[in-house]
């Protein structure tokens, strides 16, 4: 940033705050006098340079706004500080409004690419780049949570847990690959892809990571001001007193060799804590405890191993390599499951075999220091390395279930490794910047060339953007003839030397423009690579190249009683027996390891014989991979190297534009149509707006001047080209219009049920009404009956009782007949009136009754539509009542004649004794 301080000839004058320095520019080249508003995206800008493009980041990022458009592309500013922009209520704002309605986020691309693939049935890929401490790691973990968490909304049962599982690998993956660097205190030294394949409605159906460029030289060695990686401090800090015991650890960090030369405690990191949670994540990723405990075993190993050291014994003229403290081998050994084996263990790290004589028989030829110590850390780089890309298989098999849906399709989130310049600069920043210019090149054929050649063949109207094109290097380097291919070469003659290498370079090279070498440093060359020039030295090219590594070493290892460690070193013992030099797929002597990590590993497959050819294949198949997707992009941006906030250095953010063509892209992407949709998929997804009757381009133009402006759309041979707001003009369009089909779909169904229910309802009321009347005539007659029975029980009563009154008296007086006779006849007629009032008295009964069960029905009627089976209840239970009442009074009737006969009984014996008392009288 600076400040214009005068005006000449169309030229400035600006102090450079920065440098305090002063400088001409062009006026062209600098921002100009008037302000712009702060744009979200930098398409919008009405002026094109460098100089609005930095004001427009520096503003934003003084906001805390640190996310800007290109169009479709992302411009990440690491803040280094935590913002309050990533709460999970923000996933579905972002996947249900518009993007220019919220403001620019991660979560917009990982919702557009995640649209395009269900909407499209198209693969996604989110390339997200940018140096070392810009934040793509973080910016990794953003796009996937959103992927995750939008995707659980479309998956059910078992498959849900894919998405934790997927997120458990970042603890993991970081916790294995990750470590302070200069630049970052949280530094991925590995690239990884994370592909995950959905279904056709957007739910999970698996997930795999390829790894690749894992960082070797720090398992054994450090700068004075980093650190090795983050599980070595997680585990001696974190474990319990157990664990320690088991895995035989000591105290400190700074006990260990391989840790000691680094810098033990980091600022914002929590060792204890993040112990914790790779448990856990090593637990929700299901990995077994025992394969844990292996996982930690051969760590704790690593670290014993490190602390082996060496004396030199002078024999026979020569120095030899001995182990000054036994003891630690014997701990070394117990750790890799060799404790049997502990003397050939420490053959292994002083010794080697070579073969003598024409049968084949061997002699053990001792090392030197420098030589035992390389063989050890060699040793230590390999275990690592492949427990290392073991882990990562053992991820892929538990982020599905079953195998990986290959048809399927997939997002895949991509990062990787930045462009890398440092004071010294070997093999791994060659390949790590190689890899760079691949996909910088991949990068300016999908956004700059293959764009522009697709309005050209496809007839739409286009003014050509030029742009820096890096394939004269690509070519230097993987070309016939190129570094690559040379170095290959030259490992393969038996007196090949680094120096050799660097000649035949030079005199086949020495007019490319694209390569230079320096006069003062005769061991160096330079590359101007995309970004900028980068000198490397050439010591230990080949050695690094050719990965040779000691078959003795590999059989021991083989012969472990831990399966893990059999099983990460039984490819290689495979190889050594066909191969005397031992290419195996295993980790640099001193660098790293370049392999990348597939899900299989079979011992019959032959592998590549040098690292940089297995490098280069697994990067082209990488490049496929992502020119069979639909690519999204995410520039990460490091505004500093302090890693402090709210410092924004101009100049440093104007070279990561310049190397990364920002400038150029957006001024494509303004001119250019970000959305390219082949005719027939544009039918067939608007055909629903009216409108849109065929795929003929005179129909399809009618459609789109109907309903988007001019400006954003474009008819090719075959594709339909819209800008993002045409494209979001007609999602828009295409969405109300399906709510509204909805609403009408939704009202004729409620319509059609109501009508349904109704016709329903009328049939149960008319059963009801029936069932109501059947049973009122059933209740009716069981009343009626009731009062016939009680009339006719209660006349035979009364006349039984008047019989029996007349046959007592006529009995009792023969004298009084007249008397009886008159008394027999009042008593019928009394009898006559009893029953006639009997009579009167139960019809009026029975119409009381009547009429109250008449008002009961009609009040209980409603009552009875529901109760229909209640009142069959009630009626058996008054039948029942019934029966018990005719059986109490038949019980009463019998009683009472017993009492009656009883009585009769007693008043004959009374008049047979007055007779006899009469008789006895009559005869005195």
């Amino acid at each position: 940033m600076g400040t214009v301080i005068g005006e000449e000839a169309g030229k400035l004058t600006v102090v450079v705050d920065s440098e305090e320095r002063t400088d001409t520019y062009k006026a062209s080249d600098t921002f100009g006098y008037r302000e712009f508003a702060i744009l979200p995206d930098m398409i919008g800008l009405p002026e094109l340079h460098e100089a609005t493009l930095l004001h427009n980041l520096r503003l934003r990022y003084m906001n805390d706004d640190i996310y800007t458009y290109i169009g479709p592309m992302v411009v990440s500013v690491n803040p280094y500080k935590k913002l309050a922009i990533y709460d999970e209520k923000l996933i579905p704002l972002y996947q249900s409004k518009p993007r220019d309605e919220l403001p620019p986020h991660l979560y917009s691309i990982a919702n557009k690419a995640f649209q395009a693939l269900v909407q499209l049935g198209q693969s996604q890929s989110v390339v997200i780049s940018g140096e070392s401490g810009a934040g793509k790691t973080e910016a990794t973990k953003y796009v996937l949570k959103f992927l995750t968490t939008v995707a659980a909304t479309s998956t059910s049962g078992s498959k849900m847990d894919l998405a934790s599982r997927i997120l458990a690998t970042n603890p993991v993956l970081e916790a294995f690959g990750n470590a302070k660097t200069v630049r970052n205190n949280n530094s991925s030294r590995f690239g990884k892809f994370i592909k995950i394949a959905f279904d056709t409605t957007g739910g999970i159906m698996g997930s795999r990571i390829d790894n690749y460029l894992l960082e070797q030289t720090r398992i054994v060695h450090q700068a004075p001001i980093e650190r090795n990686y983050h599980v070595f401090y997680q585990l001696i800090t974190g474990a319990s007193d157990e664990e320690k015991q088991k895995f035989n650890l000591l105290d400190s960090p700074d006990e260990y060799a391989y840790l000691c030369n680094g810098h033990m405690e980091v600022e914002g990191i929590d060792d204890k804590a993040d112990w914790a949670n790779l448990k856990k994540a090593m637990t929700t990723l299901q990995i077994s405890q025992s394969d844990q405990d292996a996982y930690f075993s051969l760590l704790s190993g690593i670290l014993h191993l490190g602390n082996i050291e060496f004396r030199g014994v002078e024999r026979n003229g020569m120095v030899e390599a001995h182990v000054v403290d036994e003891d630690l081998i014997k701990t070394v050994a117990a750790l890799f499951g060799l404790e049997p084996l502990a003397g050939l263990l420490k053959q292994s790290l002083t010794t080697r075999k070579v073969s003598a004589g024409v049968r084949s028989s061997t002699a053990s030829v001792p090392f030197n220091l420098e030589q035992a110590i390389e063989n050890r850390d060699a040793l230590a780089k390999a275990v690592y390395t492949k427990l290392f890309d073991n882990l990562v298989l053992q991820l892929n098999k538990h982020l599905i279930d079953g195998e990986y849906p290959t048809t399927s399709k997939f997002i895949g989130v991509l990062d990787i490794y930045g462009f890398e310049k440092f004071t010294e600069n070997s093999l791994e920043q060659f390949c790590i910047n190689y890899a760079n210019e691949k996909l910088h090149n991949q990068f300016n054929e999908h956004i700059f060339h293959a764009e522009q050649m697709e309005y050209k063949n496809e007839g739409v109207e286009w003014n050509t953007i030029e742009f820096v094109d890096n394939k004269a290097t690509i070519s230097l380097i993987e070309g016939s003839g190129g570094l690559l291919t040379m170095l290959d070469e030259e490992c393969k003659v038996p007196k090949g030397s680094d120096k050799t290498y660097l000649d035949k370079v030079k005199q086949k090279h020495k007019l490319n423009s694209m390569l230079q070498f320096p006069m003062k440093t005769p061991d160096e060359f330079i590359i101007n690579h995309y970004a900028e020039p980068v000198n490397y030295d050439v010591n230990g090219f080949l050695n690094k190249n050719r990965d040779k590594f000691s078959n003795d070493v590999i059989t021991l290892m083989t012969n472990s009683s831990m399966p893990l460690l059999k099983a990460l070193f039984r490819d290689s013992a495979t190889l050594s027996s066909s191969d005397d030099n031992v290419t195996s797929n295993r980790p640099l002597r001193g660098g790293m390891n370049l392999s990348r990590a597939t899900s299989t590993n079979s011992p019959s497959k032959r592998v590549d014989t040098t690292v940089t050819k297995k490098f280069s294949t697994s990067l082209a198949e990488l490049v496929t991979t992502l020119a069979s997707s639909n690519r999204h992009y995410v520039r990460c941006l490091k505004p500093n190297n302090k890693a402090v906030p709210k410092l924004f250095l101009g100049e440093k953010l104007l070279g990561q534009l310049r190397s990364n063509g920002v400038l150029e892209t957006v001024k494509l992407r303004k001119a250019g149509f970000a959305n390219r949709i082949i005719t027939d998929t544009f039918v067939k997804r608007y055909d629903i707006l009216p409108g849109l009757t065929s795929s003929e381009p005179k129909h399809i133009r009618k459609f789109l001047e109907r309903l988007v402006p001019p400006k954003e759309w474009a008819i090719g041979h075959t594709k339909v080209f819209l800008r993002n707001d045409g494209m979001e003009l007609l999602e828009k369009k295409r969405t109300e219009f399906i709510a509204q089909s909805l609403v009408s779909i939704q009202n004729h169904i409620r319509s059609w049920r109501a009508q349904n229910k109704l016709i329903k309802l009328r049939i149960q009321r008319e059963r009801r009404i029936a069932a109501a009347t059947v049973f009122q005539k059933l209740i009716r007659a069981f009343y009626a009956k009731r009062l016939l029975i009680r009339l006719i029980l209660a006349m035979k009563k009364r006349r039984n009782d008047a019989a029996l009154v007349i046959q007592r008296y006529s009995r009792s007086f023969n004298s009084w007949s007249v008397l009886v006779v008159l008394k027999e006849e009042w008593l019928k007629l009394q009898a006559t009136k009893a029953i006639q009032a009997q009579i009167r008295r139960y019809c009026a009964i029975n119409r009381l009754l009547d009429l109250e069960e008449e008002a009961r029905f009609r009040k209980a009627q409603e009552e009875l539509r529901e109760r229909y089976q209640i009142a069959a209840v009630i009626g058996q239970r008054l039948i029942r009542g019934y029966n018990a009442t005719m059986k109490m009074y038949r019980i009463e009737y019998e009683i009472e004649q017993e009492r009656k006969r009883k009585e009769e009984e007693e008043r004959r014996r009374i008049e047979e004794e007055r007779r006899r008392r009469e008789e006895e009288e009559r005869r005195r």
